[in-house]
Formats: C-alpha cells, structure tokens, sequence
C-alpha cells in the first residue's frame, strides 16, 4: 500500500481509502473462517422462547430464556472487550500541517476500524447490530425473567423461579401481577426465602451489602475489606458502562444534515455516561441517593474505629467531595483536625474519586450547554432542573384558550364523541389545563367502580404500602394497571368487557390530550391505574389530604420550586384523571400555588376529566366519607418509556374477546399459569374482605399454621394491625416461662439499666434475655469482652456460662430444645405477620427479646405504665408528631408480640391515638400475638399484680439489619444439643 503525498483534499482522501483497503483485507481473510459461525442473537433466542411459551412447551421455554440471557451477557461482555482494546488506539500524527480536527478524524477512524475488525472476529457475520430496540428495551427492562419465572415453576424448577420472579421485581417494583405471583411463590411449600435472590446484582452491590451487614456486627475489618473492595468493583462498573454508551447510537430524529446528527449522538452518549450512576446506585431495586458518597462515609469510620487516622481522614475529605455541606462530616473534619493537628492537606480525596467527580462534573456541563444552546424550548430529559410553577396574566391565558377554541382539531372531536369542554387555561390558573365532560355514561362509571372492586391490589404502584392509603392513616388505596383487569376477566374474577372498557377508556383519554395540547409527536402512556380511595369510619381529629400538594414530574422544595430530577418520574409530560363518581364526600382535586395554597377546585363526576402539565402543582381533599374511583394516567412523550403494559393487554384481549360465559384462550402474556397465581391471591384477598364485613364472627381469617386472626384493623380502630390466637400451646408458654425465669437478665436490652428494675417504672421488675444471651454459651475462664454504648462507656452484659447453662440443662430448667422452641416461635410470629400483611418482599429480625414484667409490692396510687406510649421507628415530639430520625431505630417496619400467659393484673397492650388516648386494647392470654406497623403508637398498662411475660419482636424489610443472632444461635444450638443430649437425633436446624 502506498504512502500518502501531503496536502489537505488529498491527505484526507487518501486516509480514508487505506481505511477502506485495511478493512476490506480483514474482511476477506475472515470470511471463510467464520462463514460456518451461528448468526443466532439473543433477540431470535428471545424470540423462540416466547413461541415455545405460548405453546405451552415449558421446558423448552426456560432453556431458550436462559440461553437468551447468556447471550445478551456474552455480546455485551464482547463489545466492552473490544472497546477496551480500542480505547486507546490513536496515534499521534508526524505531519506538521495537519489541524487538530484532522487528528481527530484519523483517531476516531483507527478506533473505528479497530472495534469493527475486533466485532467482526468475536461475532463473525451474526447481524448484532439489527436487533430491534424494542427488544433492547425488553432486556433492559429484565422481561426475559418474567417469562423464565412462569416457565421454570411449569417445569419445578422452583429455586429458579422464585430468583427469577424476584429479579423482575426488584427492575419493576410496581408490577402488580409480579407482586402476587411471589405472594403465591412465599406461600409454596417447596420455596423459601433464601431462594430469593438477585441474579442480576453486581459485583459492587454484593460487597457493599456485606460491607454494612459486617457494620451492623461492628467488625470494623470487614467493613473496610467489603467496602474498598465495592468501590474498586463501582469504579470498574462505571467504566464499563461508559464504554457501552459508545457502542449505542440515539434513536431520535436529529435532522436532514451531518451537524444535527453529530450532535445528537454526542448528547446522546453524554446523557448515557452521566446517566450511568442510575442503573449503579440502586441496592435492592432501590435507588440510593448519594450512594458513592456513602461507601466513604462508612470506610471513614471504620478506619476509625481501628486506629488507622490517615485513612479514615482520606476518606473524610473525599466524602466531603461529593457532599461538601454534610455538617456531620465536617464536624468529624473538625473533630480530626483539632485532636490530631491534621493540616488541610490530609484531608485530600483520593485520586479515582477526584476523576470519577470531575469526570460527571463535566459531563454535566456538556449537557446544560446542549439544553441551552440546542433545546432551549425543551426539557432536557438528563438535565436537573429547577422549574418553579408560573403564574399566569388574565390576558395571557384568554389569548391561549381563544386559540385553542379555534384549534380544529378539537371542536370536531368534541362534536364527534359529544364531549363538551367545561373550562380551561384562563378558568384552571394555568396553560395546558382543561377540564371535560361526557367521556363515560353513568352505566360505564359504575361498570368501571365493578372492576376496581372486583380485584385491585391494596397499595397498588406503592412500594410496600400495605392495605391502607400511601398518603393517610384515614383512607384505604387499592388500584388496578390494564393488565391485571385483563387477568382477573381471563380468569373469570372481571367481566372481559369492564376490561375492554378500561382499555378503551384510556386510549379515549390519551387521544384526546394529544389532540387538545395540538402536539407534533405522539403521546405514550408511561402508567395507567384505576385507584378507589375510600374513607375510614373513623375521621377524628383529621387535617391531612387524601394526596398531599405535588408534581408529576419532579420534586417540590421547601422553598416552592421544583426539582426535575430522579428518582423523580423526570420523563412525564402530561397528567390525566378520569372521574367515575361523585357519591362522597370531599375529595375535591386542586391546583396549588407555589406556596401549596388552592388555586382552583375542580368537583368530581362521573365522565369528567381533568388533564393538565405534569409539573403543575395539584393535590387532593381529604375524603371524609364513601368511596372515591377515577383512571389516573400519566403521559410521556419519549417512547423509552412507554407503558407495555398496555401491549400487554390489548394482545390478550385479542383473544379474549367479550367471552364473559366461555372458555378463555390462552395468550402469550396472560397464559393459565398466571391467572393461577392471580387467583390464588385475589381469592384470598376476597375472603378476607367478605369476612372483614361482619363483626360478629369471632374469627375473622385463618392463616397458615393454624392460627386465627380474632381482630383485625377495623376491631382495633387503626391502620396495619391486627391480633391472632393458636400461635403457641399452653406447654410451649410455659416452657418459653421457665426459659426466660432461668436466664433473664434484669433491665436487659436497655444500655446501662441491667440489674436495675424496669427502665420505665420502679413499680416492675422487667428482665429480658436475647437470642445471643439464651444460646451463647463460654469457656468459665474465659473473659467477657467490654460492650461499648454509644458514648463509649463500658456496659455489663451477661450471659449464660457455660457451666451454668450445662446445669440447667441437667436439672430440666433450660434446655437445648426450649431455646430451639424459642426460635421457632419467633419464625411463627414472622412467618404470620408476613402473610397477614401480603408482603412482596422478605421480612427479617431485627432484634428479639423474650420478656417478662413482674409487679413489685404495693401498687396502691399507682398512675403510670408499664411501657409508656411510644412509636418503635421514630421519637415522639411535643407536639404529638413522630420524626423518623436517629438515635431512632429507623429501620424498623412492622412490631409484634407474641404472650405466654394472662394469669396477671393489668398488662393490657394499648394501641393509642396521636394525642395518647387509647383507640383500642388487646388482653394478652397464651399463643396470642399482636402485630403492627411499627409506626403505630402503642404502650403497655401497668402490671399491678403477678408476672406477665412474652416475646417481643422487631422487623424489618431492610436486609443490611437483619439480626445476626438468628444465624448463629441455629449453628451453635445443634452444637450444645449434641454436647448436652449426646447424639440423639433431632430436627434440622
């Protein structure tokens, strides 16, 4: 190949013919040895899997499923590979003449030419680069682990399934149909919790979760291990990351000419890079804000507490990097500074933090720029912004609404359908807002309110809402997406035509949006949802709002603006809320002032819709009384974020048809095992609300294991409680009685109160012993190691001896099996709570103490309590609210308590309202447990006679706290069994 003569046209010219030759000398030399190469993707392998799935062939299903994601991980893993070897592949040019844009050029095509040759000997002639976006949006999304789930629980493959099952969740927290299926899956005989896994979790998720758990341990070296190790393993992921955003090019139109697709693509890969920090920062499916930040918050502390102060100030200042305002860091600086004559200089952060920093830091200015150079008139989807609402002139809007009046588009779809225009912008305080009547005739509405009833989800589209309202202690929420009313009518629990209603409604609602905001692109649905509100009986004492004053669309600040930023839904454009009734009371919508004010009210009806900007400010009045329905849609004008849902549906109706007396087929999404799963649940849910409806029975559920619900949130005046019997015998009472007689320590549980009476009242003795204390077992010579409160100061705390506890073991007053009882006891009580509540995700210890409370002497007088009023995640304040804030046990979720006896005075546990008068009592007797959410305020009346004794239990969902004691007294409880009973065969631990 010959060399190139200088000169500018020609240099140019030239370049790129080598180019072409070197590319064409590479493909002719490879073509015969990858002409026999598979040219099967992931797509076709996704694609086979969800033809076998419709043909109910399961075992092939999972095969193709798995061999599809296998697939997706190897390309992926591939064109990283390849990018990394062609990072840096440029050369520095010998001509002097040549500008630096050439250079660029030349280096772009080498890097070009490199990734292709690299592609072209991993792939061979596999067309990669043809898979559809669709698809690429299916994987992004984990949907090929929804069909894998369905598809392994066909074939028993039922650890797999459960994985499966979970990974979808956790990348898709609101899919209702994914929450009952791992309802159903909890409750299987053959699953269990620890099948529950993340297949999708990352390198640094992994070792950040056991960085925290060995935290909450307080084993300072394992925390500095997993946790330099997850910022190596963040670091590596970012990286990866930054390079696939080069090899993804933006579906978007940018324009007739070479500037504005340059351009587009560029904003396009910065918007990727910047944005990788949003598929990274997420532990549990959860996002984490400041999440890189944290990692050098808890190694800052952990170098700390081992003694070594140059790391630990390192880590310091480079938390301070990304969180420069934190008062409790600088307060640590402070701290360090002055103790230690550290200079300024200690306090640098670390290089790989500094360029992680910098590197975003840029990266955000580059997009500002394209936002305020390019899109001034639009909203930058990457961009953070702060929008703050505008009020607007009489004028100003009487100009917009004549315009709209004339828009023809709307005066002849308002005569078409009939629907009459009742007010808009000038009338609503804002440009974009209409309010319209006659979408649904009042037989549509009450169709409508039929299906809402028929089978939606308590606390639906809300992560872990449970059965009352997201918003209020004083309404219940339940709502339905488009596919679980396709679902339900599959399997007989809807009408198909209050699903094809519903379908239909939507789109109604849809289109006449768009056609009213006259828009130039197509409006996607990002979340349809059919929700009722209905009211509590009791009212007392209520200010809030059925859904206090927000936007749809970013995050209202203190100071009234808005943020436009995740984990805020940034994409949306356009709200919509379709009214199906009026037959309440209050429950009025309202647009807001910046200062959360009414701007104006609009009354519900049924057919009536309100549509309006997604970061307008809007808010609805409490509902006092009866029961409030409505379609709630939410619109986005990007296609990346269309709602599949509705895909979903619309196949399976199809099919479906308006068959309500036939016998339904089955469809790709909505196939028999599904609607299984849905009715399992929904069965259960309907029974639980039939029987909810009486108050005479004395037995108001029976869940598993035999215990029996006896008073439920209604009977015990309150949101998430309820009260169960048959938990324990009258034997295992008093064998868990003599356990804690035997072992307890007085004031246990509380720092610094052991071997006093209670740390509430000096009316009681309260002593308490803890799975560690009722398990451990140490050498008599050996000595106690100082546990630490958090000021530092050494506080006692015994357990058993050794000898002592081969004693009781001996004389029949503690044994091996009574500890074991202990443990399964506490599993019963969890076990219960979790079902009862229909949690989706597991529930795990966070601390149990077996108790007992005996009255002391005379207790003529007496006044106080046993155990005041309290909250179990949050402080109590002055004035009667609760902050969730440390020292607080934050982390918490739900209470219970499980009695071992009723042969006492008083001790009655009390559930009182904000004010502290009692709303509702339960009288403890044997095997009655009582659970609750733990933000319930509660307490114990006094014990005036005699000794009353239970175990007390604390959970929560958050598995960085879950009690470390419950894994080791199983592995040391089989070891004392063994020493104790000899080796006599007994139940796995």
């Amino acid at each position: 190949m010959g060399t190139c003569r200088m000169g500018m046209l020609s240099l140019i010219l030239c370049k790129i013919s080598q180019f072409k030759a070197i590319i064409l000398l590479l493909f002719c030399s490879v073509i015969q040895g990858l002409a026999s190469q598979s040219d099967i993707t992931y797509e076709v392998l996704y694609k086979w899997g969800i033809e076998a799935y419709s043909q109910e062939r399961w075992h092939e299903c999972s095969s193709l499923m798995t061999k599809s994601l296998e697939e997706y991980r190897f390309f992926h893993e591939k064109v990283l590979h390849c990018h990394r070897q062609c990072h840096n592949v440029q050369e520095k040019s010998q001509a002097n003449n040549i500008t630096t844009e050439i250079v660029l050029l030349q280096n772009y095509m080498r890097m070009t030419v490199c990734i292709d040759r690299c592609k072209l000997e991993t792939f061979g002639f596999r067309p990669s680069s043809l898979i559809s976006q669709e698809v690429k949006d299916e994987f992004k999304k984990q949907k090929p682990y929804d069909f894998l789930q369905l598809c392994a629980f066909k074939t028993e493959k039922y650890k797999e399934a459960a994985s499966a099952a979970y990974t979808y969740l956790l990348a898709n927290p609101d899919n209702a149909n994914t929450k009952l299926n791992i309802q159903y899956y909890r409750k299987h005989p053959h699953i269990h919790d620890e099948y529950f896994k993340n297949l999708q979790e990352l390198p640094h998720q992994s070792y950040y979760i056991k960085a925290v758990i060995a935290y909450s341990k307080e084993e300072w070296l394992g925390v500095i291990k997993n946790m330099e190790q997850a910022t190596e393993e963040y670091f590596k992921a970012d990286t990866n990351c930054r390079l696939l955003c080069e090899s993804s090019t933006s579906s978007k139109e940018a324009g007739d000419n070479i500037f504005s697709i340059v351009t587009e693509n560029l904003k396009h890969t910065y918007s990727c890079k910047y944005n990788c920090s949003e598929a990274l920062d997420k532990i549990y499916g959860k996002f984490i804000d400041n999440f890189l930040a944290d990692f050098y918050h808890y190694l800052q502390y952990a170098y700390y507490k081992v003694g070594d102060l140059m790391n630990a100030v390192q880590c310091t200042g480079t938390y301070l990097l990304f969180k420069p305002d934190d008062e409790e860091m600088l307060q640590n600086q402070r701290i360090y500074k002055k103790q230690n004559s550290f200079n300024e200089d200690v306090f640098k952060p670390r290089e790989e933090a500094q360029k992680y920093y910098y590197l975003r830091e840029g990266e955000k200015k580059i997009l500002e720029e394209f936002s305020a150079q390019l899109y001034a008139d639009q909203t930058g989807k990457y961009k953070e912004e702060t929008v703050k609402p505008r009020k607007y002139g009489p004028g100003e809007l009487a100009k917009n609404d004549a315009e709209l009046k004339n828009n023809k588009h709307i005066i002849n779809y308002v005569k078409k359908r009939g629907i009459k225009l009742s007010s808009q912008g000038q009338d609503l305080g804002g440009k974009g807002r209409f309010v319209a009547d006659g979408f649904l005739t009042e037989d549509q509405c009450k169709d409508l309110i039929t299906l809402a009833n028929s089978g939606a989800v308590d606390g639906d589209g809300y992560v872990a809402s449970g059965g009352t309202s997201p918003h209020t202690p004083y309404e219940r929420f339940h709502g339905m997406t488009v596919d679980l009313a396709v679902n339900l009518a599959k399997h007989k629990k809807a009408k198909s035509s209050h699903a094809h209603l519903y379908l239909d409604v939507a789109e109604m609602m849809r289109h006449y949006t768009e056609r009213y905001e006259n828009l130039t692109s197509r409006l996607h649905f990002h979340y349809t949802h059919l929700v009722c509100r209905t009211a509590v009986e009791d009212q007392s004492g209520r200010d809030d709002f059925s859904h206090p004053v927000h936007a749809d669309n970013c995050m209202i600040q203190e100071d009234g603006t808005c943020h436009k930023r995740y984990p805020a839904y940034v994409w949306r454009d356009y709200s919509s809320v379709l009214y199906l009734n009026d037959n309440f009371e209050g429950g009025d919508f309202f647009f807001a002032n910046p200062d959360q004010t009414v701007q104006t009210t609009v009354k519900p009806k049924c057919g009536r819709l309100v549509s309006f900007p997604a970061g307008d400010y809007h808010a609805v009045h409490a509902i006092t009384k009866g029961q409030r329905c409505a379609v709630a849609v939410w619109y986005t004008l990007d296609d990346n974020y269309r709602e599949t849902a509705h895909v979903i549906a619309h196949h399976a109706l199809e099919n479906l048809g308006n068959r309500d007396n036939e016998d339904i087929v089955q469809t790709i999404e909505n196939h028999q095992q599904v609607t299984n799963l849905v009715s399992h649940v929904s069965s259960s849910i309907d029974v639980k609300r039939a029987k909810k409806k009486s108050n005479t029975s004395s037995e108001i559920r029976l869940l598993d294991d035999g215990v029996k619900v006896v008073m439920d949130e209604k009977l015990l005046n309150g949101p998430k409680r309820f009260a169960a019997d048959s938990v324990a015998t009258k034997e295992q009472c008093q064998r868990l009685i003599n356990l804690a007689n035997a072992g307890s320590v007085t004031g246990d549980g509380y720092n610094g109160q052991e071997g006093k009476t209670s740390p509430h009242t000096d009316r009681e003795i309260f002593a308490g012993m803890d799975l560690t204390r009722a398990y451990k077992v140490r050498d008599s010579k050996s000595h106690d190691l100082p546990n630490l409160d958090e000021d530092g100061d050494d506080v006692t705390s015994p357990g058993l001896k050794v000898a002592h506890a081969f004693k009781l073991a001996e004389e029949g007053k503690v044994s091996p099996e009574d500890v074991k009882l202990y443990i399964d006891l506490a599993e019963k009580t969890k076990k219960a709570t979790s079902e009862y509540f229909n949690l989706t995700t597991p529930l795990y210890f966070d601390f149990t103490h077996l108790v007992c409370r005996t009255a002391l002497g005379d207790q003529t007088g007496r006044s106080d309590l046993s155990h005041p009023i309290h909250a179990d995640n949050c402080h109590i304040q002055t004035d009667f609210s609760c902050k969730k804030q440390l020292p607080a046990y934050i982390q918490r979720d739900y209470s219970a308590v499980l009695y071992l006896n009723g042969n006492f005075e008083g001790g009655e546990f009390l559930f009182a309202h904000q004010n502290f008068s009692i709303q509702s009592t339960v009288h403890p007797k044997c095997g009655r447990m009582v659970a609750f959410d733990s933000a319930n305020y509660h307490g114990v009346k006094a014990v005036t006679s005699g000794q009353r004794c239970a175990v007390a239990l604390w959970f929560t969902l958050d598995p960085y706290f879950n009690e470390a004691a419950h894994f080791e007294a199983r592995k040391v409880l089989s070891q004392l069994m063994d020493r104790v009973l000899g080796p006599i065969v007994h139940g796995e631990l």
